[in-house]
């Protein structure tokens, strides 16, 4: 990738992480939110605090930040270690959290996530997009048969 597209990259990033942090997913219901709550607890000890745990977090948490980090991953821009937007190549570390946790949900929970995650998606791919970004979060999912 061009250094000048990974600073043009690097720069909307930047001005998306200044967008507030949601408590959760914007729209999912109590339950999906408790359904995803169970998951946490069935895969984390409590105070956990290794890397693996933060990017649950970030993902299951659905920040717009990290929605908007997880599109630009896919277009090989890696975010899972750090919060100040420091960007390498990546093979796709990091990006199957969220598809774990749609795999993993009951079949209403995952529909309603899924849906979610398109609409955002959407909103992140129209900023995404003018930074040089060509493939959209929810491609991937097609690509990895989630859909």
């Amino acid at each position: 990738m061009p250094p000048v597209r990974i600073r043009a990259i690097m720069a909307a990033c930047q001005s998306l992480g200044a967008m507030p942090r949601n408590p959760g997913i914007p729209g999912l219901s109590p339950a999906t939110e408790r359904a995803i709550g169970r998951l946490e607890r069935d895969r984390f000890q409590p105070g956990d605090t290794s890397a693996a745990y933060r990017l649950w977090r970030r993902t299951a948490t659905g920040s717009f930040t990290s929605w908007e980090r997880s599109v630009l991953e896919v277009n090989g821009i890696d975010f899972t270690d750090t919060d100040d937007y420091q960007c390498s190549y990546t093979q796709g570390r990091g990006r199957s959290t969220l598809a774990q946790v749609i795999r993993l949900l009951p079949a209403g929970p995952a529909a309603e996530l899924r849906r979610q995650v398109q609409r955002l998606d959407t909103q992140m791919w129209n900023k995404a997009r003018h930074a040089g970004a060509t493939y959209r979060l929810t491609a991937w999912f097609d690509w990895q048969g989630i859909w």
